[in-house]
C-alpha cells in the first residue's frame, strides 16, 4: 500500500499575532491568533528561532519564507479532491520531560504547532 506522511505547519500558528500570554510562573496559557480564513498565496513572512538567546538574536537576520496558508478544511478537501484517503491525523506536542529540559518550548503544550497527516492514494 502506497502512503505518504507529512508535517503541515498548522494554519493557526502561521497567523499568530505574536502575542503570547503567560501566568505569574512564566508558563504560556494562550497564544493570540487572527485572520484564520485569510489565504496567503506566497506572501513573504519573516521569523526567527525563539530559542536563540536575545544577545545572539539581535545580530541574526530574520528568515524570509513564502507563506501559503489554507484553513484545515481547505487542506483536507484538497487532499481528498486529489484522490487521497486520509488515514491518520496527529497534533504532536512535547512531553513533560522535554518541557522540563527545554522550558522555552513550553508553549507547544498549549497550542499545536504542527499537524501530521498520513494519506494514501485511493485505489
Amino acid at each position: 500500500m502506497d502512503f505518504c506522511s507529512f508535517p503541515l505547519h498548522i494554519p493557526i500558528m502561521t497567523l499568530c499575532t505574536g502575542e503570547v500570554y503567560g501566568n505569574k510562573l512564566g508558563l504560556t496559557y494562550a497564544v493570540e491568533i487572527g485572520e484564520y480564513f485569510r489565504n496567503m498565496n506566497g506572501e513573504i513572512g519573516e521569523w526567527t528561532f525563539i530559542s536563540v538567546p536575545s544577545n545572539v538574536m539581535c545580530n541574526l537576520p530574520k528568515f524570509k519564507t513564502p507563506l501559503f496558508t489554507l484553513t484545515l478544511s481547505q487542506w483536507f478537501n484538497l487532499l481528498v479532491d486529489m484522490g487521497f484517503v486520509i488515514e491518520r491525523v496527529g497534533e504532536p506536542r512535547q512531553t513533560d520531560a522535554t518541557e522540563r529540559n527545554y522550558p522555552n518550548v513550553q508553549g507547544a503544550q498549549v497550542v499545536p504547532y504542527y499537524l501530521y497527516i498520513r494519506i494514501r492514494k485511493a485505489c
